[in-house]
């Protein structure tokens, strides 16, 4: 019994698309807008791994999916926390796009460099004392209930 969908959205911006085919997926996490560590993530629908468990991607493809998340990174009108994993991935017959933002807390490493994805990870777990005006806007404030 959910409330109806205009209750749920009413103050929220949300982007729909089309339905698209992603031949391939990057995971990126970004530290102030540079990217620390990147690593394929799905190739043609399936986690992008091999029989043996290694990730695949090709050299070309890592260097294009970087390309585009640098491109996008510049763009300043982007509003971006200041430490975030980003989902990138290349449309069947269309190009690179943006597949989703997630928190690196939340995010698995695939073949991300551990230390470099680490310090991300640290740096969206600050503590209140040390939370920076870079911060403040993407803190979420959720209400305690009492009983």
């Amino acid at each position: 019994d959910l409330p109806p969908r205009e209750a749920l959205y009413s103050n929220l911006t949300v982007l729909a698309s089309d339905v698209v085919e992603f031949t391939i997926e990057f995971r990126a996490f970004v530290l102030d807008r540079t990217v620390s560590a990147i690593s394929p993530y799905v190739l043609n629908g399936e986690l992008a791994k091999d029989l043996n468990g290694n990730w695949l991607s090709l050299p070309a493809e890592q260097r294009d999916a970087l390309d585009f998340l640098n491109s996008m990174l510049r763009d300043t009108r982007v509003s971006l926390p200041p430490a975030v994993v980003i989902d990138v991935g290349h449309i069947k017959g269309l190009g690179w796009a943006l597949v989703e933002f997630n928190t690196p807390p939340s995010s698995g490493l695939c073949a991300c460099d551990p230390s470099a994805a680490l310090t991300v990870v640290s740096r969206a777990c600050v503590p209140r004392t040390r939370i920076t005006a870079a911060d403040a806007p993407w803190i979420l404030e959720i209400p305690r209930q009492t009983t």
